[in-house]
């Protein structure tokens, strides 16, 4: 997580400047990245914003993925936009080099299920960018 700095008044009446946390990709450390349980995790420990990737899959769904390929997060070959959603719902997002059996089953999340998630769950700000890895790929206007 980035810290960033804002300023907040107390109740004793001054301004004091104090870290704004920005989770990159969410708790990354500990969670395998950009996936609601790693978003999750950086707001428990404090988290101010949610910055994550977003990729279309092949089927034009936005879904959270930062890789240009599925190898680490997956242990699967091709890339995001080699699959459909119903596809990608198959792979655990499980960084198995890292985290080992721990998060095997922990699936792909797309953008509207991470809105979802926020509006429901989180109640926190988001950032969300568009991978322009992705975009210039294809017409923008047919995501869903």
């Amino acid at each position: 997580m980035c810290a960033g700095r804002r300023n907040s008044t107390y109740n004793l009446g001054m301004t004091q400047s104090i870290p704004s946390l920005v989770a990159h990709r969410g708790y990354a450390r500990r969670y395998p990245e950009n996936t609601l349980l790693a978003l999750q995790a950086a707001v428990d420990a404090g988290a101010t914003y949610l910055e994550f990737d977003v990729l279309l899959t092949q089927d034009r769904v936005p879904v959270l993925f930062h890789d240009r390929n599925l190898q680490r997060m997956c242990g699967q070959q091709g890339a995001v936009h080699d699959y459909t959603l119903a596809q990608l719902k198959q792979f655990s997002v499980s960084e198995f080099d890292r985290f080992g059996y721990r998060f095997v089953g922990n699936p792909i999340s797309t953008l509207q299920e991470t809105v979802a998630y926020n509006a429901r769950v989180l109640n926190s700000s988001a950032w969300k960018r568009l991978s322009t890895r992705c975009c210039h790929c294809w017409n923008l206007s047919g995501i869903r």
